[in-house]
């Protein structure tokens, strides 16, 4: 019998469950790399470091796996897409997770961050960037009040534009 070295396998989960569903596998029992990407939220997920996934079946039903020496390479997002900030709520850091779609040639990419009243408190990424999985850290050190803190992210290439945009609570 031959085994493959690398393989990809689509699936989709129907429930009627209402709220939070989560995956299940044992992580201690992996020996290559193996990672599940949640095709909606563009998250690539590595199976050898956690043993579980937990999403919303609403928003997310379309998976892959991706099994092999090369899994990680050969995952690629296929839309632009700004992801949650996490942890939310959150006293301190945070991160924010965007990808940026197969191309050839690079993204004008920009990442700030504003305040209750509309006010920019900093630019978190400004730059060039290719294709791939990125995650930006915010501390709000400028941050005096808790309340809700807006992220933009903008993004050009070829004379086309993106804006997109997420809240996080801060409660110090």
């Amino acid at each position: 019998m031959q085994v493959q070295a690398e393989y990809v396998w689509d699936f989709e989960v129907e429930t009627n469950q209402v709220g939070m569903a989560t995956l299940e596998w044992n992580a201690s029992q992996l020996t290559t790399d193996l990672y599940l990407f949640d095709e909606s939220l563009q998250q690539p997920v590595n199976m050898r470091e956690v043993n579980t996934y937990t999403f919303d079946p609403q928003r997310s039903s379309k998976f892959k796996v991706y099994y092999g020496t090369s899994a990680k390479e050969r995952m690629n997002p296929n839309r632009v897409l700004l992801g949650n900030a996490y942890p939310n709520p959150s006293s301190g850091q945070t991160y924010i997770p965007f990808s940026l779609p197969e191309r050839k040639g690079t993204f004008e990419v920009q990442l700030d961050m504003f305040d209750p009243l509309g006010r920019k408190l900093a630019t978190l990424i400004k730059g060039q960037f290719t294709s791939g999985f990125y995650q930006a850290d915010w501390t709000p050190q400028e941050v005096e009040a808790n309340g809700m803190y807006i992220y933009r992210l903008s993004v050009a290439a070829d004379g086309n534009s993106e804006v997109l945009s997420g809240k996080v609570l801060i409660k110090k």
